[in-house]
């Protein structure tokens, strides 16, 4: 599947000429930090120039969330999977910003097709040195083949801890677990992680996986109860990037 890049710039604040003020309703200029600009980048790639005037940006990235597990079932039995990865949060500051940045925001992860889930896409920012910030993706969420031979939890995918060196950072959220009760013959998927925007795919009883939201939320895991079934995991949420310029 192809996505287009979407790109939303909205001028916020007048600015006098020549510094950081903004103009009243009565005509007159305060002095202070106002932001001028706010622009919301999706998936996809490319250069961000910065707006005159600016005094510093402030990048705030969004990884994209991974998608469940789906389910390949041959025999008889139920079979749970859980949720896939969100996607990292992180926050940069940038004093004295340059012309212009390069980025990318990466894509959700489509759900397993009766099988395991990749990851979800990073979302990146350079500068004229190189990187600046890495929102990561989300891990792909395991996949299931065989019935459950005891009661208990089935694990979504693992986090990864917080990106060093930002202002702020959240790591990707694990995948939630799936639960089966045999004894009730009863299973529930696990839900997909929340990202910090967006929340994971919500668990299901039966059938195929729900999607994350966008940004980075997770996928939810899928139920087969009885197999045989071939199931997809949900997929993940793509990525967001929001930059603020400020005067």
């Amino acid at each position: 599947m192809v996505r287009k890049s979407c790109q939303e710039t909205q001028r916020v604040s007048p600015i006098a000429p020549g510094g950081s003020r903004f103009l009243r309703e009565d005509g007159k200029y305060i002095q202070g930090v106002i932001l001028i600009s706010r622009t919301i980048l999706t998936v996809g790639s490319g250069v961000y120039a910065t707006p005159e005037d600016t005094r510093f940006l402030i990048f705030k990235a969004t990884g994209a969330g991974a998608g469940a597990g789906g389910i390949t079932l041959v025999v008889p039995g139920i079979a749970v999977t859980g949720g896939g990865a969100s996607g990292e949060y992180a926050e940069l500051t940038v004093n004295s910003p340059e012309a212009q940045y390069n980025w990318v925001v990466g894509a959700g992860s489509a759900g397993g097709i009766g099988g395991g889930a990749g990851a979800g896409g990073d979302t990146t920012v350079d500068d004229s040195t190189g990187q600046i910030l890495k929102a990561q993706g989300g891990r792909g969420g395991p996949g299931a083949a065989a019935p459950a031979v005891a009661d208990g939890a089935v694990l979504g995918a693992a986090n990864y801890p917080p990106g060093a060196g930002y202002d702020f950072a959240t790591g990707t959220r694990q995948g939630e677990s799936g639960f089966i009760l045999g004894g009730l013959a009863f299973g529930i998927s696990g839900r997909g992680g929340h990202s910090f925007y967006g929340s994971g795919g919500d668990p299901v009883i039966l059938g195929n996986g729900l999607n994350g939201a966008v940004p980075g939320g997770g996928g939810g895991g899928a139920v087969a109860n009885p197999g045989p079934a071939v199931l997809n995991g949900g997929n993940g949420g793509d990525g967001m990037l929001i930059v603020e310029a400020y005067a």
